[in-house]
């Protein structure tokens, strides 16, 4: 796949677009598409074939990215992207709907406008690093992170990070350059870091020096990896991740290699970003979606996409049920303006992994918006679903009619729902902890601004405590944490002033709600930015670790709290500068968004750089911080 990935480039900078997307195209099962337009390359970069290239990013992409809209990147990010990665998006990601009737020549047109193949050439994927000079056999290991909230109840609480005392001495111990972004959560296990890349492949590191254990090639996927112990696999134990094609995979802890695959959703616009669960032998897989981008294309009929969890027997990957979050199946409802058939309802994408009770024998999850003004019953909510049976024991929904289509606040587009909503989805996974009386409570994060304790038996609303303005990129997006005594809550309160806006780290009491303590992001310039403000505000998921807390900030601060006053006792610019790396490249960090910090074996892993996303940079880096980097 490397060496594929190379000819691509190669390809595309010589203006074979159809030929240098090929990869891709048959990587998502789209070589029907491929087949019926043939390999011819783009017109030349002539004034007018960039004029028609401006006109058809004007026409599809720019209600979205000029000015940018939630998480689209905005023109300059996307600039930045290089040339295949701008094809990829428009064949196989979140633009296939804008791409939706386009011939290959105006994908190409659209690609060499947005980003000129010269500057694709200079943008090759980071070497791997060495292999490892011996590897040992894997098995689990004390101060492992095996999963992505480090237990099945997400409560992201460790004792095994850096010991708090020398928090203030964290300096980096190596680093790994990723190609692309938008990766998945680092997974430490067995002395190992599991991780996946939406460019494409998959690694296995040493934990302790980076070195290379293995690597699966062709791995789209956005997903943190989960390990588990497997009889079925040859070491005893397995790693289960979703890719792009939204299959679920399970490969041997040890080497990599394949066990089964499952394909568990065959929506054209569903996507796997939750990492699986996995428990009692079964694999826990939440489906999410993009369609919710399709609001400007006329001919596309929106909307058919429900959020759902699959089950599978982890020792096969047989799909042994799977259950929507919306009871009620898409219908045609109305034609828009164009005379496309609409649907209906659609939504309630579930973004994150499950949360296992298995003393209630149930799981719970979190989702997120309606798409279309179609009434249903399960947006916006919490779910708690049998782990036997797939059956819904209750389903609270805390924002009815919470319609939302991306760009539709901006300009009325012709998809857009009559009633608008808000985009409060729950893209953090409930928290299940026991509070100081010894009372279990399920504790979830709105991106209304709004965090919840309900009643793990019902459902019910137990207490609700507005922690942040909310919005589409405000409130809580991607996790919560929790030890019991405290619930730990990033705002991300991007795109609005302070106040109303409360970007930054705030500490409930789990029992109440009532408000221990909030420590404000501050406004700061971005290393990418030259110099300039940029985005503040927590977005990824917090962690716990000896009396700490740590967070990533959007304009790439990683943080450590004072859990009991919330007092910032060390901070660390990811974004400022590059890291040598164990690939031997000097790599940029950038935002952080989406992936936490793992805490494991006396260190920190960070992953910052969110791909395109609110004006970061386009690469990634995982971070390894130790105390004087030893």
């Amino acid at each position: 796949m490397q060496k594929s990935r190379v000819r691509l480039r190669a390809l595309a900078v010589a203006g074979w677009v159809l030929v240098a997307a090929a990869p891709f195209v048959a990587a998502s099962g789209l070589g029907a598409r491929a087949t019926a337009e043939g390999a011819a390359p783009p017109p030349a970069a002539t004034s007018s074939n960039l004029a028609e290239g401006e006109a058809l990013f004007k026409a599809r992409c720019a209600s979205c990215h000029e000015p940018a809209v939630g998480r689209a990147p905005d023109r300059a990010a996307l600039s930045r992207l290089g040339l295949m990665e701008v094809l990829n998006t428009l064949l196989n990601g979140a633009m296939r709907p804008m791409a939706q009737g386009l011939t290959t020549r105006q994908l190409g047109l659209i690609a060499n406008y947005v980003s000129p193949p010269t500057k694709a050439a200079a943008a090759s994927p980071p070497p791997d690093p060495p292999r490892c000079a011996k590897i040992a056999p894997f098995k689990p290991a004390p101060g492992d992170w095996p999963v992505w909230g480090q237990d099945l109840a997400n409560r992201r609480q460790t004792s095994a990070g850096p010991p708090a005392s020398q928090a203030s001495r964290l300096n980096v111990k190596w680093a790994f350059a990723l190609a692309g972004g938008k990766e998945g959560e680092p997974t430490v296990a067995g002395g190992r870091v599991f991780l996946t890349s939406f460019s494409g492949n998959a690694y296995a590191l040493d934990a302790a020096v980076g070195c290379l254990i293995w690597r699966i090639d062709g791995a789209h996927s956005r997903t943190a990896m989960t390990v588990a112990p497997l009889a079925a696999a040859p070491s005893g134990w397995a790693v289960f991740y979703g890719d792009q094609t939204k299959s679920v995979h399970a490969v041997d802890a040890a080497d990599g290699k394949a066990i089964w695959a499952q394909r568990v959703e065959d929506h054209p616009l569903a996507i796997l970003t939750g990492a699986p669960a996995v428990w009692g032998g079964r694999v826990y897989q939440p489906i999410s979606s993009f369609e919710e981008l399709t609001a400007s294309a006329a001919t596309y009929p929106c909307c058919t996409f429900r959020g759902s969890v699959a089950a599978l027997d982890a020792a096969t990957g047989k799909l042994l049920w799977k259950t929507p979050a919306i009871s009620q199946p898409p219908a045609p409802s109305h034609k828009n303006a164009a005379g496309t058939q609409m649907f209906g309802p659609a939504g309630a994408a579930i973004w994150s992994t499950p949360t296992i009770d298995a003393k209630r024998g149930v799981l719970y999850v979190a989702t997120g918006d309606s798409y279309t003004d179609v009434k249903e019953d399960g947006s916006d909510s919490i779910l708690a679903i049998d782990l036997a049976t797939g059956k819904v024991k209750w389903r609270t929904q805390v924002t009815a009619g919470d319609n939302y289509l991306s760009g539709c606040e901006v300009t009325p587009l012709v998809n857009c729902p009559k009633s608008l909503g808000h985009d409060f989805d729950f893209g953090a996974p409930p928290v299940l902890a026991r509070t100081a009386g010894g009372a279990d409570i399920l504790l979830a994060g709105q991106k209304s601004g709004a965090a919840y304790g309900l009643d793990p038996a019902d459902g019910h609303v137990l207490w609700k405590t507005q922690v942040g303005a909310g919005g589409p990129l405000g409130g809580v997006e991607w996790g919560m944490a929790s030890d019991g005594r405290r619930l730990y809550v990033g705002v991300a309160d991007a795109f609005m002033p302070s106040p109303p806006g409360r970007p930054g780290l705030a500490a409930l009491d789990p029992a109440t709600g009532h408000e221990l303590w909030s420590t404000p992001s501050p406004r700061l310039p971005c290393g990418w930015t030259g110099g300039a403000p940029c985005l503040n505000g927590i977005s990824a998921a917090p962690t716990i670790s000896g009396g700490l807390v740590y967070a990533g900030d959007m304009n790439g601060r990683l943080r450590a709290y004072d859990a009991s006053s919330g007092k910032v006792v060390w901070e660390v610019d990811t974004g400022a500068g590059t890291f040598a790396t164990v690939n031997g490249v000097a790599a940029a960090g950038g935002n952080i968004d989406g992936a936490g910090p793992v805490a494991a074996y006396g260190r920190l892993y960070m992953m910052s750089g969110y791909q395109g996303s609110l004006g970061g940079p386009t690469t990634s880096v995982l971070v390894v911080y130790s105390v004087d980097g030893q």
